[in-house]
């Protein structure tokens, strides 16, 4: 499938006339994927591990190798030495990069990353020549400064003594397990190395810096959606958090992560100099972009431009005044070793509005419309404006309304369409347990994850006059039963189940039963009847079978046991046999196989002994036998 992209002209881009409910994560600190620098002592070094060889000395004055990557983490570091570790370390990672090479699995005093084996991509001798105080910001830089290493997950240093400032030795930069394959990864490159070109196809022969930033801007929201998982969470899967989601034809789909790395590498591509920052996102881990056009920088958010799959342009190229209001980057300072996706570089202050969108585009005065709330079920309901320029370019008041107590007020609050308004939803439920959300916009439903006494946030964009309806689900975490397993002899027996679940709030705590072979047993309201001998499992379903606990059920055919203990009886003597049924109820016939050595009361059980010799005894229940060997004596 070749990939189509919608070019609109800078002039006459606009939100959609219809309303827009923001699709923001609401518990989206998991967008980022973060990596803790690893510090080992020298004498822990992995023998297996190959050391690149620097094919000429390094000078640190040479910034990059290639297109697709900044220079702005190079130039923040401070010291020589730094400088010099970062160009190592990007020469063997072009190396391992443009390779087949396959990722190598060590051992390790922490060989788990995120649970998964670790894999190393590259090591480089240090030489001595920097400190365990210093390296972890070169790797980071180098790390940021290059979005197409989709492949980098941590970094490993190894030092060459337990000081606080000993000198390292080398240097470990860690392959994610999806792409320790060199041939697949080989491939994998070929392909965004393609979709990259049909990206810069669209910006040739355009000599202005923000009509490039703009059409790569709008060649991105067009093509690609947010990653959900099945819960409406952010993705978790490591694609979802590289430029290959972006890129890649089997996903075109991405969190802030992967938008803002593939947004840095097309604006690299581009000659248009820009930052990748990590920070805070309305409180929550985020990426975005800062760019520079015409020597002034501004602040670009992207994923949250294309919310809902509907671009817009809330977050294009604004001053620190009013994004700063909900981004704020993580802080340059670190205790040990700066963490990848928890720690920002020193960024640039943002102060022009020369090229945001407002000022480039033909901002149109919008009618105003009214917002108010319907139908609130387990949850406060806030609806306040942020103070966010949208194409209006008027910065609205804060109203701060809480109207779920007096819905009739206005019937809302009066905006003008296309602003962006906060909704902040707080759940009446225990604190921290978790529910699921349901907002409704003028008939539009999306459902998003919180938990009780918890505050979470939404922004929605209405065009119309719009109300929104908001109701919590409590989702069941878990259930179980009286019994993981049971017996039952006999056909026709029966036992029940019974189930606790978790939470006992919850909503839909209807359970589905069913056996995985009804012709063992059955199940109907947890009660289980028994059909014939075998084997089956009992299942407790809810919440669409993504909750369940199992009872493992065996059925035994009815049987007859002769509970007599006595083997021997003289000639001329008595022995009373007895038995007993299992699974099953009725009389019991009694006979001998052989007569003239004794004679049984049919009914009675009731043996004499005749002459000497061997003989069965058998009892019977229709088809149902049982039988021992007794013994007559003189």
């Amino acid at each position: 499938m070749e990939m189509v992209f919608v070019i609109i002209g800078m002039i006459t881009i606009f939100l959609h006339t219809d309303s827009i409910l923001a699709a923001y994560p609401s518990e989206n600190e998991n967008e980022i994927h973060s990596f803790q620098g690893e510090s080992l002592p020298d004498d822990q070094w992995d023998e297996r591990i190959p050391v690149y060889v620097p094919k000429k000395k390094v000078s640190g004055k040479a910034v990059t190798t290639n297109t697709y990557s900044g220079k702005y983490g190079y130039y923040t570091l401070a010291y020589e030495e730094q400088r010099k570790a970062y160009k190592l370390l990007e020469e063997a990672a072009e190396a391992f990069h443009h390779s087949n090479m396959d990722a190598i699995e060590v051992s390790s005093s922490s060989n788990t990353v995120q649970g998964n084996k670790k894999y190393i991509a590259i090591a480089v001798d240090m030489e001595k020549m920097i400190t365990s105080s210093t390296i972890g910001e070169a790797v980071v830089s180098l790390i940021y400064d290059h979005p197409e290493y989709f492949w980098s997950q941590g970094y490993t240093y190894y030092l060459e003594s337990s000081d606080k400032d000993a000198k390292v030795t080398r240097v470990t930069l860690a392959c994610h397990q999806e792409y320790i394959d060199g041939a697949k990864r080989a491939k994998l490159r070929e392909e965004i190395e393609q979709e990259i070109e049909k990206y810069m196809d669209l910006i040739v022969g355009i000599s202005s810096d923000y009509e490039k930033e703009l059409i790569l801007h709008d060649a991105i929201a067009s093509q690609v959606t947010y990653a959900y998982d099945e819960k409406h969470a952010a993705q978790q899967e490591r694609w979802a958090h590289t430029i290959e989601g972006i890129f890649s034809k089997e996903y075109y789909s991405a969190v802030c992560e992967g938008y803002a790395k593939a947004f840095q590498l097309l604006l690299n591509a581009a000659g248009i100099e820009n930052v990748y920052v990590v920070g805070n996102g309305n409180g929550q881990g985020h990426a975005w972009n800062q760019v520079k056009i015409d020597g002034e920088w501004y602040n670009v958010d992207l994923t949250w431009n294309d919310s809902n799959d509907r671009k817009n342009y809330r977050y294009f190229n604004l001053a620190d005044t009013v994004f700063g209001k909900n981004h704020i980057p993580f802080p340059n300072t670190y205790e040990v070793t700066p963490k990848v996706g928890e720690w920002s570089y020193l960024v640039n202050t943002c102060i022009s509005e020369t090229y945001s969108y407002e000022k480039m585009g033909e901002a149109k005065e919008k009618p105003s419309c009214k917002v108010g709330l319907g139908k609130i079920e387990g949850a406060k309901v806030i609806i306040l404006n942020q103070g966010v320029v949208v194409t209006s370019g008027s910065t609205l008041t804060n109203h701060n309304i809480d109207l779920r107590n007096d819905p009739q007020k206005e019937k809302g609050i009066a905006v003008t369409t296309g602003t962006a308004l906060m909704v902040k939803i707080i759940p009446d439920y225990s604190q921290g347990e978790l529910l699921q959300i349901q907002t409704m916009l003028n008939g539009e439903k999306l459902y998003f994850s919180g938990r009780g006494g918890q505050e979470t946030s939404y922004v929605i964009t209405p065009e119309e006059d719009s109300v929104l309806e908001v109701s919590v689900y409590v989702p069941v975490q878990e259930v179980k039963l009286n019994k993981s397993k049971c017996n039952l002899t006999g056909y026709g027996k029966k036992i029940k189940l019974t189930a606790v679940i978790t939470p006992p709030t919850a909503t839909n705590p209807k359970i589905t039963w069913t056996s995985s072979k009804p012709s063992v047993a059955t199940v109907k309201d947890g009660v289980i009847t028994s059909v014939r001998a075998g084997t089956t499992i009992i299942y407790a379903y809810l919440e669409d079978k993504t909750v369940m606990a199992k009872c493992s059920v065996t059925v035994k055919a009815p049987y007859l046991k002769i509970t007599s203990t006595k083997r021997s009886v003289r000639v001329g003597k008595t022995l009373n046999m007895k038995a007993k049924l299992y699974g099953t109820t009725g009389s019991i016939r009694w006979t001998v196989s052989n007569k003239k050595i004794a004679s049984i009361g049919t009914k009675s059980g009731k043996l004499k002994g005749k002459k000497p010799g061997k003989l069965w005894v058998i009892a019977k229940k229709g088809k149902i036998t049982a039988k021992v060997k007794v013994t007559v004596k003189k």
